[in-house]
């Protein structure tokens, strides 16, 4: 071997070790995404399954041939084809070789052209060093790959979400470490009970440690034969209802091979309910009469109303309770009726229940509570109802209706002359809806006769302007009418009010109603805006600031 040919081996003998770190990573990287991609999938099926030994085996000898199939397409075929044709490999990434690195390796040692052959590879090989052949991101992605894949294999074993962590880690080592799953049991709400005959029963089973599709439930009714029922998947787990129960029941809950304890439902003869009365008591500020309601039920009502409860039987009761999300009270019994009272606080359900031997047994299916909101009140202008026109001598009514779900608790009038201060005439309040006239004597109004400080009142003028709304309030909240104008008008001028806002009908088109018309609808404008923002509890959205941004340019136009 001569130097020259000694060089262009060595040569040879780089670009075959970047190709071999090359395909290594690469395959490596395949290999750590499989892993993690199957191992996912098989966990989450385990979930499913209640970690069934069948599924988790399955599973590991998926896995076992998937890992033999990277490593033998992309492990050994590569290195071998890197072996047996590493010439062709580097011929196909350039092609100034041109044949000669293969025709150099099929030369045998003595052959009188091989140097020639040699020195003339090697000037090619200069300008095709290793690292332009094989270049830096064919090592760099893969490692990327690899790094990132095996970070989020390292989270799923350690901290994956619900039950993932526990599926992959007993998936990879629960053959030699038996503890790697967490306890595996299915609780039954309310598990034993009693109830009347007669009376219903539901069930809710949660799965503790796995999370099914499916749940079945076995039941054994006094002396039949045990039946097997599908349960209903719902948010909260799965469920059952017992309905119109008349004999001892035994059963239990199944899932994926795993079973919950034997629960039993006792059957006991008790009064039935012959009517619920309930008695509605609003808080003070609400100043509304009590309601009674026959025939009860559901509860919907606002937070501190205090409740009256009478329950009336078939027979006398051995003892009443009152279930409460579920905190027990005693009820007072009286012969046939047993009462109880309490406070709306929070949404909640109730049911009315005797205790027996130690046990509660249901009277009662379940009635649900409802905190209702204070609504907002609502008020508006029925007369005129848009703007009007009049002489500085006649009288404007104003009729306002307010009405609220429970009580007002304030109602005033607002008006303000050519743009001056806002001047309030309170209105008398009294229960939930309110309906009250306002008369504007406009030959007793003033109003300044110049835009100066000093220039005093003067009785109202042709072309005077008077604004005006009406605003009430309920316990937390308050709301306000549109505003509404009334325009001065001479004395001798005929005209008729308008459909569309009040205007001079006849008259209408000179270049004054013009700009009064476009003021009032800047004014008007403006209040809704303001009335905006207050509904909205101060803040101001991105339209309401576009809003004042252009309602200012018109201004200032």
């Amino acid at each position: 071997m001569t130097p020259i040919t000694e060089r262009l081996d060595k040569l040879l003998s780089q670009y075959q070790d970047r190709f071999k770190k090359v395909f290594l990573i690469r395959g490596i990287a395949v290999l750590v995404a499989v892993c993690l991609i199957i191992s996912v999938l098989i966990a989450m099926i385990s979930i499913k399954n209640g970690f069934a030994s069948e599924t988790v085996n399955t599973g590991r000898l998926l896995l076992v041939l998937a890992i033999a199939s990277v490593v033998f397409f992309f492990f050994f075929r590569p290195l071998e084809i890197l072996r047996n044709n590493l010439p062709k490999l580097i011929e196909i990434r350039s092609r100034e070789f041109k044949g000669r690195i293969e025709t150099y390796t099929g030369l045998s040692t003595e052959h009188p052209l091989k140097d020639l052959l040699a020195e003339d590879t090697l000037a090619v090989a200069d300008k095709n060093p290793p690292e332009t052949i094989i270049q830096k991101r064919e090592l760099t992605i893969p490692g990327i790959v690899t790094g990132a894949c095996a970070l989020i294999f390292l989270w799923v074993i350690i901290a994956g979400p619900g039950l993932l962590n526990y599926g992959v880690r007993h998936l990879w080592g629960g053959w030699a470490f038996p503890n790697l799953l967490p306890p595996q049991t299915i609780s039954v709400i309310p598990g034993d009970e009693a109830v009347r005959r007669g009376g219903s029963v539901r069930l809710l089973a949660q799965m503790n440690g796995f999370d099914p599709n499916s749940a079945s439930i076995q039941v054994k009714m006094g002396e039949r034969d045990w039946q097997e029922v599908d349960m209903v998947r719902t948010e909260s787990g799965f469920e059952f209802t017992f309905f119109s129960i008349r004999d001892d029941t035994e059963y239990y809950v199944t899932s994926s091979g795993i079973r919950s304890p034997d629960y039993q439902i006792q059957v006991v003869d008790l009064p039935d309910i012959d009517n619920l009365k309930l008695t509605y008591h609003f808080p003070d500020w609400a100043k509304r009469a009590a309601e009674i309601k026959d025939l009860g039920g559901d509860i919907q009502a606002i937070a501190g109303t205090k409740i009256d409860l009478e329950v009336t039987t078939d027979a006398p009761l051995p003892s009443g309770v009152l279930v409460l999300n579920g905190e027990s009270r005693d009820l007072n019994l009286l012969e046939q009726t047993a009462t109880g009272s309490f406070e709306i606080a929070e949404d909640g359900q109730y049911y009315i229940a005797a205790q027996l031997g130690g046990e509660l047994v249901r009277l009662s299916e379940d009635y649900f509570i409802r905190v209702m909101e204070d609504g907002k009140p609502e008020i508006k202008i029925n007369r005129p109802g848009r703007d009007w026109t009049a002489s500085s001598i006649e009288e404007v009514t104003v009729a306002i209706e307010a009405t609220d779900d429970y009580a007002l608790e304030t109602m005033e009038l607002r008006f303000s002359v050519n743009g001056g201060e806002w001047q309030f005439i309170p209105l008398e309040v009294d229960g939930r809806t309110v309906e009250s006239d306002h008369v504007f004597f406009l030959e007793d109004m003033q109003a300044k006769s110049g835009r100066d400080d000093d220039v005093p009142l003067a009785n109202l003028q042709a072309g005077d302007l008077l604004a005006y709304y009406a605003r009430t309030s309920d316990r937390d909240s308050e709301s306000s009418t549109d505003m509404y104008f009334i325009q001065v008008q001479p004395f001798d001028r005929r005209y008729t009010q308008s459909q569309q806002g009040g205007g001079a009908g006849g008259q209408g088109g000179n270049e004054q109603q013009e700009i009064s018309q476009r003021q009032k609808e800047i004014i008007v404008s403006t209040w809704n805006l303001i009335r905006e923002k207050t509904e909205a509890g101060g803040e101001i959205s991105s339209s309401t600031q576009d809003n004042a941004v252009l309602l200012s340019g018109l201004q200032s136009t």
